[in-house]
């Protein structure tokens, strides 16, 4: 119950303070910045937004299984928390009846399932995050390719790049 509470009362706040703001103002970031790249180039902008599609396809795949392994691991954070729980409610009781073994035994039980599914929502993300890295570093270097040839052909010059490479930076910053 008090896992639950702390949790559920942490998850609004998330939701808010977290998701809503952010996600407003990564959107209006997003529409801003590519309207400015546009007026600018339009080619490396196109280039810039080439690891928009796949990096959604991306994110959009691996959303249920983090979702669902951050769901088994708060299942076993809960759990941990319900074993503490009973042991300090019982405490006289497991002491008394010689239960203190089985107690101890079910609380290890317990933090070990936590602990595994914590490691393997951690490394999800770790894997997660290096491959959307990727995406982001190979997005950037299409990008800088294209501007390159571009100032080569007399359409832009350094500073364009340099602004356009500042631009992506802010562009990618949200995703």
């Amino acid at each position: 119950l008090i896992y639950r509470v702390t949790w559920d009362t942490y998850c609004i706040y998330s939701i808010v303070e977290k998701g809503l703001v952010p996600a407003l103002t990564a959107a209006i970031t997003l529409l801003s910045v590519t309207a400015i790249m546009w007026s600018k180039d339009f080619l490396v902008t196109m280039a810039a937004l080439s690891v928009a599609l796949p990096l959604m396809l991306y994110v959009r795949r691996l959303g249920r299984p983090l979702t669902s392994q951050s769901l088994r691991l708060h299942e076993r954070e809960s759990a941990v928390t319900t074993r503490v729980e009973e042991a300090l409610r019982g405490h006289e009781t497991i002491r008394i009846y010689g239960r203190i073994f089985d107690s101890m035994r079910s609380f290890a039980t317990s933090a070990h399932d936590s602990r595994t599914a914590n490691l393997s929502l951690t490394l999800m993300e770790s894997v997660a995050g290096a491959i959307i890295e990727l995406l982001l570093a190979a997005g950037t270097a299409a990008v800088a390719c294209i501007a390159a040839r571009r100032v080569m052909q007399g359409d832009l010059t350094a500073g364009d790049v340099v602004l356009l490479m500042s631009y992506v930076a802010m562009l990618y910053r949200p995703l």
